[in-house]
């Protein structure tokens, strides 16, 4: 496991307690009568899931208040499945205060430590924006990057992670290996991580396809494009926040 890789699992495990202060005592005495029968979904996993997957393809503001209600009181339950889909809705959705409300035992394993992590920058808890600052200062751009890590950062929409890709796009470093075993030799990452941040960057001069690739025929012509594009939008350019 990279050292980056480990870090983002382990991002801030030790600032967890800190929210927990009047407000989550009262949620929690609110929870304990509260279960998973409760939810106006059926709460079979199968369909639990597709119910989520819905909510992740709207837009923000097409979400309804009976689903933002739910989402806060599915953070709640000891026995929801899909905990960490939850909480990377509710960090979508900015609902900050349930996100603070979730007691520390619901967040133990790894993987809904990490959601819940990323869903708190996602809503810009300062401490934990700080640490990503410094995991990108120590982050290098290779295909355990591109696969595992860059994915994670996009869903955040913060501007610190737009600027490390952008930067890593102008970079004519050759970290990466080709999608085809039998071509030699490493490439540019460049054209990964423009695939990931086409559909969330407002007026971006490239668009992505349905199956999610750069609709565009001359790559080397495309990148050239993006690099200008860059150049002349470092410091305006808008995160579009409103999509999952």
């Amino acid at each position: 496991m990279t050292s980056l890789k480990r870090h983002i699992h382990l991002l801030f495990r030790y600032t967890h307690c800190i929210w927990l202060c009047a407000f989550v005592t009262t949620q929690m005495n609110a929870q304990s009568s509260t279960s998973i029968d409760s939810l106006p979904y059926d709460t079979q996993p199968t369909v639990l899931y597709q119910k989520i997957r819905t909510l992740e393809n709207q837009d923000r503001q097409n979400v309804s208040p009976q689903d933002l209600i739910t989402i806060d009181s599915a953070l709640l339950l000891p026995d929801i499945p899909y905990r960490h889909r939850f909480f990377l809705l509710a960090g979508f959705l900015n609902r900050e205060a349930a996100l603070r409300a979730v007691p520390l035992e619901y967040r133990r394993t790894t993987r809904d430590m990490n959601a819940y992590d990323l869903a708190m920058i996602r809503i810009g808890d300062a401490s934990r924006v700080r640490r990503l600052e410094q995991l990108l200062r120590e982050a290098v751009v290779n295909d355990d990057f591109i696969y595992d890590i860059a994915p994670r950062l996009i869903y955040t929409r913060r501007p610190e992670v737009i600027d490390f890709f952008f930067q890593a796009i102008l970079s004519d470093e050759r970290n990466c290996f080709p999608a085809d075993a039998h071509t030699n030799g490493q490439i540019n990452c460049a054209y990964r991580l423009l695939e990931m941040i086409a559909p969330i960057i407002r007026d971006f001069p490239l668009q992505v396809g349905p199956s999610g690739d750069l609709e565009v025929e001359d790559y080397p012509r495309a990148l050239d494009l993006v690099r200008m594009w860059i150049r002349e939008n470092i410091d305006t350019y808008q995160i579009i926040t409103e999509t999952y």
